[in-house]
């Protein structure tokens, strides 16, 4: 006659071992949220992740010297909601030219040049990509031809009160930690479930 206690031990521990599984990709899921939220560089206003061409030449700082990330020249201004004073240097989107903008308290501080426009092609397209800045009028009517149709062209002073306004472009980036935290106890019960199924099994 065949024990059965003794057949029943000597089974692969299937359960155990898929409940394993789950923990390991459950931590690793947790892992990648956290790498991609936190780590990868993303637009503080929008949260688009920051390409190698952005960090060239998009350049947001507070007075602490600390860089902050924007995609898009509208979203480097909007960060004025998010601190009292950042300085934003970055380069004509015609002649490449320097262009250093201070904004403190959501005011326009200074522009060097003076002459700076933003083509704010977001409200028409609804895409950062299609936000330019200019070095003068001359510049900005030059991208204006491959904005698209309609796009407003601004003096950076007006472009600085649109963006400082949260009624008018509310900043839309803002990463929640509930979602990694839910996976982490979801791993964390999975496991302890696995521990005890496999004592029950020995």
């Amino acid at each position: 006659m065949v024990n059965m206690t003794s057949a029943s031990k000597g089974k692969f521990p299937v359960m155990p071992v898929l409940l394993g599984v789950v923990v390991v990709l459950v931590f690793a899921a947790a892992g990648y949220l956290y790498y991609d939220t936190y780590v990868t560089p993303r637009c503080e206003a929008c949260g688009m992740v920051i390409t190698p061409m952005m960090s060239e030449r998009i350049d947001v700082r507070t007075p602490d010297g600390v860089r902050h990330w924007a995609c898009c020249p509208m979203c480097a201004l909007m960060l004025s909601q998010k601190y009292a004073e950042i300085e934003y240097k970055t380069f004509c989107d015609s002649t490449n030219a320097p262009i250093d903008v201070k904004v403190k308290d959501g005011k326009l501080v200074s522009a060097s040049p003076e002459t700076v426009f933003v083509i704010v092609g977001k409200k028409i397209s609804g895409k950062c990509m299609d936000n330019k800045i200019a070095a003068d009028s001359a510049a900005a009517d030059a991208l204006l031809t491959k904005a698209p149709a309609g796009s407003p062209k601004m003096m950076i002073g007006m472009a600085v009160t649109m963006a400082a306004d949260p009624a008018t472009m509310p900043l839309k980036w803002a990463p929640s930690p509930w979602l990694m935290m839910g996976l982490v106890v979801v791993g964390l019960v999975v496991l302890v479930g696995t521990a005890i199924a496999w004592r029950k099994l020995k």
